[in-house]
């Protein structure tokens, strides 16, 4: 791989290790998010990362973590990396009145 997606790729696996080393209390794998559980100032362990490609409809899929995070008593919060799947999902989101901190 080369240029931008060969550093996307290569910064997907250092992120993946990071996650896997900090061991959220409680994770789920849903359609290719990462949806993290843990009380706590750590965002990272406790908000939807959408590293990989999905097959649901994003309004599903969007409903789904809304939910998940509703009933874990805490805001649903997307961790948006360069590398986050599908292309275009912060604008999805702004659409929808999602703000994108950064």
């Amino acid at each position: 791989m080369s240029g931008r997606s060969g550093r996307h790729a290569e910064a997907r696996r250092i992120d993946e290790m990071a996650l896997n080393a900090s061991g959220a209390f409680q994770s789920l794998l849903y359609d290719g998010w990462l949806l993290g559980h843990r009380s706590g100032p750590t965002k990272r362990l406790r908000c939807i990362n959408p590293t990989y490609r999905s097959s649901l409809p994003l309004e599903r899929k969007l409903a789904y973590c809304t939910d998940f995070y509703r009933t874990a008593g805490l805001p649903a919060i997307f961790r948006m990396l360069p590398f986050a799947q599908p292309v275009g999902l912060d604008a999805f989101l702004a659409e929808r009145g999602w703000r994108c901190l950064r």
